[in-house]
């Protein structure tokens, strides 16, 4: 009898608690960093610029070190996909604390960030659009269990512990289909398999 695969490898179970941990980490910090800087500057754009460049640059680590992709170019797509989606989500949400208005926030949000960070990981997976859509799916859960459980936040603790858990569960959702897409790389071109192979024809 032939051993029967696992349904994560280690490598990929580190993978995965690696980016859970990223999100929530980066979450609380440019929670943190926004709340920081709302004395002096504070707006939906400058919010997701902050929030973004945090969750960005933990979840860029977490790449880099998986080989995944390259640092730098995710966390300028993290940033740039954030602030936008942030911006238009508080706009057509603001003044609304209604389930459906958070969840279309969310919506929003994973939306833009979704389609930015897509094009990082485009020559990398096939079918990387489903990055998109599970960033929407994941956005939408958790930006509506953030906004839910702050609305009965009793303290600036639990604002965090319950910030924490929505991001939570955003990473949870991605990181289940950041594996999945690492199962499937793009192939790589006949001719760079050859020149890898041969240094002398590079």
């Amino acid at each position: 009898m032939t051993a029967e695969r696992p349904v994560l490898t280690a490598a990929e179970r580190n993978l995965a608690l690696a980016w859970v941990l990223a999100v929530a980490a980066g979450w609380v910090l440019g929670f943190y960093l926004c709340g920081v800087i709302e004395n002096w500057l504070s707006t939906f754009f400058i919010d997701g610029l902050v929030i973004g460049s945090a969750i960005g640059i933990a979840q860029g680590l977490v790449l880099r070190r998986n080989r995944i992709a390259p640092m730098l170019p995710w966390v300028v797509v993290s940033i740039i996909g954030f602030g936008v989606g942030k911006f238009f989500g508080d706009v057509i949400g603001q003044g609304s604390t209604s389930l459906v208005s958070i969840a279309l926030s969310g919506a929003i949000i994973g939306l833009v960030a979704g389609i930015a960070q897509s094009v990082v990981l485009m020559d990398r997976f096939s079918n990387a659009w489903w990055w998109i859509v599970a960033n929407v799916v994941a956005w939408i859960v958790g930006w509506t269990l953030i906004g839910l459980l702050n609305e009965s936040a009793s303290s600036l603790v639990m604002t965090y512990a319950d910030g924490a858990f929505g991001a939570t569960v955003i990473g949870v959702i991605t990181a289940i289909t950041l594996v999945a897409l690492s199962r499937h790389p793009v192939p790589k071109p006949i001719n760079a398999e050859a020149e890898a192979a041969d240094p002398r024809q590079a």
